[in-house]
C-alpha cells in the first residue's frame, strides 16, 4: 500500500472512478491504489476488506520518484510497486500515467497524470 505523504490530488470533475476493495490495512484519502494494472487515486478513506473508489484522468502531485530519473512532460511513467515510487523503466513495472512535470535527477516527488 502506498502512504499519502504530501500528496496533493489536483480538482478535477472530469476524472473516472472504478470500484476497488480496501486491502489489509485499508487505505487512506489521496493513497496511490494499484488494482490489477490500473493505478488509481483513492476517493476517501477505504477500510480493509471494504468497498471504495480510486480515480484516474486526474494529475497528482508530490508522488515519490526514483531519484535517478529525470522527468520531462509527456514521458511515460510507470509504477514500482515494491517501492511505492514512479520510475521511467518499465520492466516490472506497471504503467501509471504521464509526467506533468519536468524534474531533475535528485527530486523526490514528481506530478503525474494518472490517463
Amino acid at each position: 500500500m502506498a502512504k499519502n505523504i504530501g500528496r496533493t490530488l489536483i480538482p478535477n470533475t472530469d476524472g473516472i472512478c472504478f470500484n476497488v476493495i480496501g486491502d489489509t490495512g485499508g487505505h487512506d484519502s489521496g493513497d496511490l491504489i494499484l488494482a490489477g494494472d490500473l493505478l488509481g487515486v483513492a476517493t476517501k478513506d477505504i477500510a480493509e476488506d471494504e468497498e471504495g473508489w480510486i480515480k484516474r484522468g486526474v494529475m497528482v502531485k508530490g508522488v515519490a520518484k526514483l531519484t535517478t530519473d529525470d522527468f520531462v512532460v509527456g514521458d511515460v511513467l510507470y509504477w514500482d510497486a515494491a517501492e511505492s515510487r514512479l520510475t521511467l523503466t518499465s520492466a516490472g513495472n506497471t504503467r501509471a500515467g504521464l509526467a506533468a512535470n519536468t524534474t531533475e535527477t535528485d527530486a523526490p516527488t514528481a506530478e503525474i497524470n494518472l490517463i
